[in-house]
């Protein structure tokens, strides 16, 4: 078990260790907004039996790493990750049109999300067997690789299975982004430190549309993933010379291989992939009484309880902590991190198909009017982590935000042929701003709820329940459009509707094209869809929002 650090010394001393196993400790080398030499002075050393970036103190050796050497080759990582996911989005409809699926494309999304949420909990497994550092590198190297088989993809099956192997990647940077953010400053820092984190996730989020709008229209979508690859050449070179962590881990590969949970894996992967796969087919390609979308739906409930049963049961070194899990404060925590990454990416999945179908505006443009939302996201994950700071308490501040994004979502219900433009900015803002907030200070809940010697598994549980609420909020989101827009269509067509879905699924721009008459029912069938998605968001938030309420408010 992971024991407390015996060490003496100040409390900001003692608040700068944090624990792990074996009576050895990870260091936070620094309380580096109070002293950065102090960070420099640090002295560590590892235990042979370590585990990871496992280490001790010892006055007789100093450590060679400052957060500000590093901080700009992850962030760079997390920019990237979050541009990764607004590029597909801006671009959606013109992916689609290419390869003339637009009903199938939610899949180049949906199957980024599913490989995020099976293997960010392995990451942080793996931070803990191979150590932060390589896994970090493991990572971007995945990652990459990802995107430059996005960009040569020659049909949409090639382009769903690279966006896999990017989703493994870039769930990988994310989650070990956070953990080693949680080892290198203190905890009552932390929130302003991961809201710096958030702060470059939107700007690689409020990047993603406009860059990908931009080289759609002028170029092709593709230059947006070949222009990640040399990006991530420098975030690698940049981790390799210039991230130093004590490690010390004498097992054997085969023997780091074996305390893997690949069984747990394997039925998470299966969990995920069939209910994505049934809300996908539902009410799109089949109807939802066809007895392959029921199968699919049954097989992902056994998946998942089975996975329960070998967290608990069978694993012994499980992908999900249960005793985790049982705390109220983080599993109320990891709850809302699943309503809200549902609604956050029902919103950035189909705002630009209003913006697009039914205001008829250009790829570029709709990827520009996420801004507001990412921008709204940034001030609020700096303003959760300042509160913290100033208060040391984060269930207040964290009901407020569900509540703020709540109000922001069900406002967008006004969205209509003729919004005012500030409408466009104000109500995704306010959604934003919530967001925001509440990815910070939920992030901080889990962290000081968790026993020490689970904070990295923790930390990569709260992406579990967040990857898992981005893939079902995507296939979500799309199923509604879908079977809302053939019901809304079927009140005014009988003779042609099979052939006129049939040409919208392949390319919502197909709209534009029809004679005025025909074009208006359509572009009001879709508003119709559109704003089933936005009351599905606002219902997710607002049940985010009652989940809170459960979060233990204690102080730091």
């Amino acid at each position: 078990m992971f024991t407390e650090n015996p060490s003496r010394g100040s409390s900001q001393e003692r608040e700068s260790i944090l624990h792990s196993r074996n009576d050895a400790s990870f260091v936070s080398y620094a309380s580096f907004s109070d002293n950065q030499k102090k960070s420099d002075n640090v002295n560590v050393t590892s235990h042979s039996q370590s585990y990871g970036d496992v280490s001790s103190v010892d006055k007789g050796k100093t450590s060679g790493t400052a957060v500000w050497k590093v901080l700009p080759a992850l962030l760079l990582g997390v920019i990237l990750s979050a541009l990764d996911n607004t590029i597909v989005a801006s671009t959606y409809t013109k992916i689609g049109a290419e390869f003339g699926k637009f009903n199938e494309i939610s899949w180049a999304a949906t199957s980024y999300m599913i490989a995020c949420t099976a293997f960010q909990p392995l990451f942080g497994r793996f931070c803990e067997i191979y150590g932060r550092k390589s896994t970090l590198l493991f990572a971007y190297c995945v990652f990459g690789l990802g995107c430059l088989f996005c960009g040569l993809s020659q049909s949409l099956y090639q382009l769903v299975a690279a966006r896999a192997i990017a989703g493994i990647g870039g769930g990988g940077m994310n989650s070990t982004v956070t953990i080693l953010m949680s080892d290198l400053v203190p905890l009552k820092q932390r929130g302003t430190y991961q809201g710096i984190i958030n702060v470059f996730f939107a700007v690689g989020s409020s990047l993603g549309g406009p860059i990908g709008g931009f080289f759609a229209d002028q170029f092709t979508w593709r230059l947006g993933f070949f222009i990640q690859v040399p990006l991530l050449v420098a975030a690698f070179l940049t981790v390799t010379f210039f991230l130093h962590l004590p490690y010390q881990n004498r097992e054997s590969f085969t023997e780091k291989f074996s305390r893997i949970d690949w069984l747990g894996l394997l039925l998470l992967i299966s969990g995920v992939f069939n209910m994505t796969f049934a809300l996908t087919l539902g009410g799109n390609t089949r109807a939802w009484s066809d007895f392959l979308v029921g199968t699919l739906i049954a097989g992902s409930l056994v998946s998942y309880v089975a996975f329960i049963y070998v967290e608990t049961y069978v694993a012994e070194e499980p992908l999900a902590p249960i005793t985790v899990l049982k705390d109220r404060t983080c599993l109320s925590a990891y709850l809302c991190n699943f309503f809200q990454s549902l609604s956050q990416l029902s919103w950035i999945y189909s705002l630009p198909i209003y913006y697009q179908a039914v205001m008829n505006q250009s790829t570029e443009k709709s990827g520009a009017w996420l801004i507001p939302m990412i921008v709204g996201s940034s001030v609020g994950s700096l303003l959760g982590g300042i509160v913290i700071n100033m208060t040391g308490n984060y269930k207040r501040i964290t009901v407020i935000s569900y509540f703020v994004a709540f109000v922001g979502a069900l406002c967008m219900l006004r969205y209509g042929l003729n919004t005012h433009v500030w409408e466009y900015i104000l109500y995704p803002a306010l959604g934003g701003l919530g967001t925001g907030i509440s990815i910070t200070t939920t992030l901080v809940a889990i962290i000081h709820a968790s026993p020490p010697s689970l904070q990295a598994s923790a930390i990569a549980t709260s992406y579990l329940f967040r990857s898992n609420g981005c893939v079902l909020g995507v296939s979500v989101s799309s199923s509604i459009i879908q079977t809302s827009l053939k019901n809304q269509l079927r009140k005014y067509f009988d003779y042609g509707l099979d052939e006129l879905v049939h040409q919208l699924q392949k390319d919502i721009s197909f709209v534009h094209t029809l004679p005025e008459q025909i074009r208006n029912i359509v572009i009001r069938a879709l508003l119709t869809s559109v704003h089933y998605t936005f009351l599905f968001t606002s219902i997710s938030f607002f049940v985010a929002l009652l989940i809170s309420l459960f979060i233990r408010s204690q102080q730091i």
